[in-house]
């Protein structure tokens, strides 16, 4: 219980320092109350996503320490870190004016305020940028920001980067061709040559590349990954796809500063692909790729897709882009190799943080890897210094400072994921660890830093990649350690590759990565190793963070620890991720708008109480192939109901030309192309079914396809409307759905009494469109609403 001493030897006599929170509680708030304003600024100007609405509800947690704080303080006057009060922990005398708690709700507001306004300067400044480039054919100049890589886009191999426009030469036959100044970041896409081989791009370099800009699509839905506070963050304008290189720029002429900048960036640059082709050289195929992955990250386009697919499953992928794990193995690398070599602790510090700093700088500053460095950099200095080092306090500190630089990170998946397991971590992996049999530390370590990290985070999981199981703590214990290994293995053998020579060890190598991925791959397809489960909504959502918050008091803030209602509290968080699976209320079909560049596609699904739900796919595709981001979008949605397999589906306008492609979206949704079969009604349409209810709710008629529900139906079909404030050219193309079925059964153009008419264009030009009209929606622009039928 601790040893029980007075107030009088903790607190000086005569010194008076008065608290109302501690100091990990003060630096929760730095970047707690700003991402408040940041999540509200960003949702105001574009939609709040579920989880920003449950992060916007967590204000509660404020508001209630707020009061929890006062009225303890009022009782005795001390803060103090624990159940007792001892010589060990931090006691502090505590503030009761209730004029000190209004102040702190006025720095709550301030701080929100400042990232709302920041948030909102930085979004307003990226729209006040109207390049004249976009859209025109010419040859364009970048500055390549980031080593090329591979990428594969409709069947054919393109090497991408990011690139600084310097000028452009608009392709004008009238007119004398003459560089114009440009300025904006674009991705750009170039095939590659054998001159680009022989003489590779680097970082630094300007290149000139011939081609056409685009705009960026932005496909917002729930469920799905948001890109656009990245693109946002970087002031990227635009994409150039399909690029042909021209050759090296030797005109630019940029000034001192930038020249030194160059030639940082170009040997940070050289020293990654020295490294690349060294591990290229020595592991073979597609293990290079994988050894490439897991100590640089990036280089995802060269490894198979079924690889990518069963690290997302074991929940490994991290261990594929650099993050936090990296960085504590370098440390702990460091400082094991400065203790063999007799080095002081402090003098190994100073190399560590300088080793983590360049190691970073070589990877590129992704906000995991930022995140990590911070805290190490801090832990390094706590160590020189002689100080206490405060883990939770250093993660606070580094992600107020992170979002005090660029706001918009908080809403970008990676700081997201990293801050969370990094604080699920701190929170509760060394209650959990002293919960689990002993005996056995090299497995219920794992497993408690596993389940942990994820404790946090499962709802994002959910809502990001709709998955789970335990074939994430069977790779934990079994695949984690091995990938590890082989990253200490590999950035060994690259630095004793310049000293001796050490080829049997890399095919020693080969073998354990081989290893790890038949191992993960196992894991990932064993029953019930991953469960499709849908997305929280945002009340259950709400649920889920309380009963966080309580486990929380209950492990570390309660007098008596009790088993029993830490059981209880876990058994309930599990509770609340499983309820999506199954539908409580009554019968109900909806439908879900999917957002496709090209065409149109949604999801037909059917609840009824106490069953799993089922799902129909409408997809019309304009007799073009399917993207890889419409399938991604496709994949997308299924999944975020927690579908693992569709009831059946319905292809419009399908030919030669994108049956490949279609096909290819089958086997990803697992739906068995055999029972695929050709209408006899509609032409190019294609009609399969897995579900007796299938026939029940769609029939088809000539040109369009009837959804029923129990209060309606849903028209698909194309064709010209005849209502005005629609002006649609002859060739574009819509939906109409209405919930009168009978109007919708006689196959009216325009039923009247419509509630919602969804158009999608296959130009991106919407300018035909009324937005005054609330009844329609285009569909890539905003998140659609589901229609209740």
């Amino acid at each position: 219980m601790g040893e029980q001493i007075s107030w009088q030897k903790i607190v000086a006599p005569g010194k008076k320092v008065l608290y109302f929170f501690t100091y990990t509680e003060w630096g929760a708030i730095l970047w707690l109350a700003p991402a408040w304003g940041i999540v509200f600024a960003y949702g105001q100007r574009y939609e709040f996503t579920n989880p920003m609405i449950v992060f916007l509800c967590s204000i509660w947690y404020f508001i209630w320490l707020i009061w929890q704080r006062g009225g303890k303080n009022k009782k005795q006057s001390y803060i103090y870190a624990g159940p007792t009060i001892s010589a060990t922990n931090m006691v502090r005398q505590g503030i009761t004016s209730s004029y000190v708690q209004a102040i702190i709700v006025g720095l709550l507001l301030v701080l929100a305020s400042m990232g709302y306004y920041h948030t909102k300067s930085e979004i307003d400044e990226y729209y006040e940028v109207n390049p004249y480039y976009m859209g025109a054919e010419g040859i364009y100049t970048v500055r390549v920001l980031n080593l090329p890589e591979s990428v594969i886009l409709q069947d054919k191999e393109f090497l991408r980067f990011e690139g600084d426009l310097v000028t452009m030469i608009p392709k004008k036959e009238a007119t004398e061709s003459k560089p114009l100044k440009a300025d904006g970041p674009l991705m750009v896409y170039v095939a590659p040559t054998e001159a680009m081989k022989a003489k590779p791009i680097l970082p630094g370099q300007y290149v000139m590349v011939k081609g056409r800009t685009s705009k960026l699509l932005q496909a917002p839905e729930e469920g799905r990954i948001d890109l656009r506070p990245r693109y946002l963050a970087a002031h990227r304008v635009g994409n150039l796809y399909e690029g042909t290189f021209e050759g090296f720029d030797t005109a630019v002429r940029p000034n001192w500063y930038e020249r030194i900048n160059d030639r940082i960036d170009y040997l940070l640059g050289v020293t990654r692909w020295q490294l690349m082709n060294q591990i290229a050289a020595n592991l073979p195929g597609e293990m290079a790729a994988i050894g490439q992955s897991l100590l640089l990250g990036g280089g995802y386009g060269a490894i198979d897709a079924s690889v990518m697919d069963s690290f997302a499953k074991t929940g490994l992928i991290h261990i594929l882009s650099v993050s936090g794990s990296h960085v504590a193995l370098l440390f702990g690398f460091v400082f094991v190799v400065a203790h063999i070599m007799g080095v002081p602790k402090k003098k190994a510090t100073y190399g560590a943080i300088v080793f983590v700093i360049l190691y970073c700088a070589i990877v590129g500053f992704n906000p995991p890897v930022v995140r990590s460095a911070v805290m190490g950099i801090i832990m390094g200095i706590a160590l020189i210094r002689g100080e206490v080092y405060h883990s939770r306090q250093a993660l606070n500190i580094s992600a107020a400072l992170m979002l005090a630089y660029e706001p918009l990170l908080f809403l970008d998946i990676s700081f997201q994921l990293s801050l969370g397991a990094t604080y699920g971590i701190l929170l509760f992996s060394r209650t959990l660890y002293q919960r689990l049999p002993k005996g056995w530390p090299y497995i219920m370590g794992p497993i408690s830093l596993c389940l942990s990290a994820q404790i946090l985070i499962w709802p994002l999981q959910l809502y990001y990649f709709h998955l789970m199981g335990y074939g994430s703590f069977l790779a934990a214990v079994i695949v984690g350690p091995l990938l590890d290994l082989a990253i200490l293995a590999t950035a060994v053998l690259l630095l004793l590759h310049w000293l001796i020579p050490v080829g049997s060890l890399w095919y020693l190598l080969g073998l354990l990565l081989r290893l790890s991925l038949f191992l993960n791959f196992t894991i990932a397809s064993l029953p019930g190793a991953v469960m499709w489960l849908g997305a929280l909504p945002v009340w259950l959502g709400t649920i889920y963070v309380i009963c966080c918050r309580h486990l929380y008091a209950i492990m570390h803030e309660w007098r008596v620890r009790s088993l029993f209602y830490e059981n209880i509290t876990m058994s309930l968080l599990f509770i609340v991720l499983l309820l999506p699976l199954i539908h409580l209320s009554s019968e109900q079909v909806f439908i879900h708008t999917i957002p496709v560049n090209r065409g149109a596609a949604f999801l037909v699904i059917k609840e009824e109480p106490l069953k799993t739900a089922k799902a129909f796919l409408y997809m019309t595709t304009g007799g073009k192939g399917v993207s890889n981001m419409t399938r991604s979008s496709i994949v997308n949605s299924v999944h975020y109901y927690g579908i693992e397999r569709l009831n059946g589906v319905i292809m419009q306008e399908v030919n030669e030309g994108n049956e490949k492609s279609i096909i290819t979206l089958l086997h990803s949704l697992e739906f068995p192309v055999s029972a695929i079969h050709k209408s006899d009604m509609n032409q190019d349409t294609y009609i399969g079914r897995n579900s007796a209810d299938f026939d029940k709710l769609v029939r088809e008629y000539p040109n369009q396809i009837l959804v029923e529900g129990p209060r309606g139906g849903f028209l698909f079909g194309n064709g010209q409307i005849s209502e005005n404030n629609l002006k649609l050219i002859e060739t574009k193309q819509y939906i109409v759905g209405t919930t009168n079925s009978a109007t919708a059964s006689r196959g009216d153009d325009g039923p009247s009494g419509s509630v919602a008419i969804v158009y999608w264009p296959s130009s991106g030009n919407y300018a035909d469109v009324d937005p005054a009209d609330s009844t329609r929606y285009i569909t890539g622009t905003r998140v659609v609403p589901d229609f209740l039928l």
